[in-house]
């Protein structure tokens, strides 16, 4: 299924959240989730 702007929104303030609660212990790398 197609996913929408506001949950790639939702998606990566997750991830940009986890990412500057803990720096580098997140290993979910962008060009991993990028999948176009």
């Amino acid at each position: 299924r197609l996913i929408s702007d506001k949950e790639m929104q939702g998606l990566w303030a997750k991830v940009l959240a986890g990412e500057a609660n803990s720096p580098g212990k997140n290993r979910e790398r962008p060009e991993k989730v990028d999948k176009r």
